[in-house]
């Protein structure tokens, strides 16, 4: 292993606001310093090690907005936190040390960090825009930027990113708490869904993203890396059609937890597993699918800026378990 979890630390120490100093200081240090690492004109990084079908991403921005420098962070029990009163930075520091460090064990596959995800995934808006050859021939793309023990993200969003039986076998391989997850919001590989079959999102250890109470756990890192050197990626089953989507549906507003999909990212993750409850319907990318589903959702954020505005009343009056109540932290 060329960077062990004290390296992982010190990544976390670096507060990486998209296009700061602070970042590109990063990226020089850890990610150029790699013999063969190129880069596009957005500044995404990639490089791609021996014949392969399958893509790595990770991201090298954090949720440090309104401060970009370093800070100091703690190692305790297994465990790595801050009290700087932001965020640790495991979404995403501990996929680009996952990444690192598969790349220094010749694991076969093309290595992508993206810049901005962030922002809305701007870097794989780029690549997926004007340089799509560089995923010509990839047949899965696996992110390692989802919080938690055990997903492997079979949809993001409102619609469906990689298969079932793909995500089953995976999980197969990896063993532990891996299983097949519907509940995932956005990351970069979902900008990749019209180019690339296979589309997911791996759980990698961390907690409570993007708040001061992040942290990660120091020993599944560890132990995650040994299990993606092991798994045969490029035995793994290739189902899905890219530019087919199979949306997630649902019974009716209550079969849900209210979540926001335009403040998921402020308010830590929101889970949106109750938009799996009802059924999948299948349907080919077209602008008018896609418009009809857009209205579709727009009536339920409406809906929900309605509620959100009701409860947000009750919170200023002293009902301090909003937050809580709506199942976000």
């Amino acid at each position: 292993m060329k960077y062990d979890t004290k390296e992982l630390a010190e990544f976390f120490s670096y507060q990486r606001c998209a296009d700061s100093a602070i970042e590109k200081e990063f990226i020089r240090k850890y990610i150029d310093s790699k013999p063969g690492m190129r880069r596009d004109s957005f500044g995404n990084r990639f490089i791609k090690v021996g014949k392969t079908e399958t893509a790595f991403t990770s991201h090298t921005d954090t949720v440090h907005n309104f401060k970009c420098g370093r800070q100091k962070v703690y190692m305790q029990e297994g465990w790595a936190f801050t009290t700087s009163g932001y965020c640790l930075g495991g979404d995403d520091g501990t996929g680009i040390w996952l990444m690192l460090n598969m790349i220094y064990a010749n694991v076969p596959g093309l290595y992508i960090f993206h810049r901005e995800e962030e922002s809305g995934g701007q870097g794989s808006n780029y690549v997926v825009n004007n340089a799509k050859n560089m995923v010509s021939g990839i047949k899965r793309m696996i992110a390692l930027d989802r919080k938690g023990y055990g997903d492997v993200i079979t949809h993001q969003g409102w619609s469906q990113t990689c298969s079932d039986k793909f995500a089953q076998a995976l999980a197969n391989q990896l063993g532990g708490k891996y299983k097949p997850c519907d509940g995932g919001v956005f990351c970069d590989s979902a900008n990749y869904t019209d180019l690339i079959p296979e589309c997911t999102n791996l759980s990698i250890g961390y907690f409570n993203a993007h708040s001061e109470d992040e942290i990660q756990d120091l020993s599944f890192a560890r132990q995650l890396f040994h299990k993606l050197k092991r798994v045969r990626w490029e035995s793994l089953p290739t189902e899905r059609t890219p530019g087919v989507k199979e949306y997630k549906g649902f019974f009716s507003y209550s079969d849900f937890k209210p979540y926001k999909p335009a403040v998921y990212k402020e308010w830590g993750y929101g889970d949106y597993r109750g938009y799996g409850l009802g059924h999948t319907t299948k349907v080919k990318s077209t602008k008018k699918d896609d418009k009809k589903l857009d209205s579709r959702y727009r009536d339920f954020d409406d809906w929900l800026d309605e509620r959100i505005k009701k409860d947000e009343k009750k919170r200023k009056k002293g009902y301090d378990n909003y937050y809580s109540d709506y199942g976000v932290w």
